[in-house]
């Protein structure tokens, strides 16, 4: 079991999520920065909410975005949904 705080040396868990119907949003609910990693699929726009309430279009369609706690990513497809994978800092 991962406990960053008790032993931060330690790897946390890498999971793969199961996005819903475009456009998707993925909300970081956990107490740590996590990464999410974007690829594959028919991406068409990726953008991230820092402030709770404004989406920043970021013009990529793949990659991996740093999410801290409470931070919002949303993603949009056409056709073939992305990979989506997330690790925990």
């Amino acid at each position: 079991m991962y406990d960053g705080l008790k032993n931060p040396t330690s790897t946390p868990p890498r999971r793969t999520i199961a996005a819903g119907a475009s456009p998707w949003t993925y909300t970081n609910t956990s107490t740590l920065p996590e990464r999410v990693v974007v690829n594959n699929g028919t991406v068409s726009a990726i953008k991230c909410m820092c402030d709770g309430s404004t989406l920043d279009s970021l013009g990529l369609t793949a990659g991996w975005f740093l999410l801290n706690p409470g931070e919002s990513i949303e993603i949009t497809w056409a056709i073939l949904q992305p990979t989506l994978v997330v690790c925990p800092f």
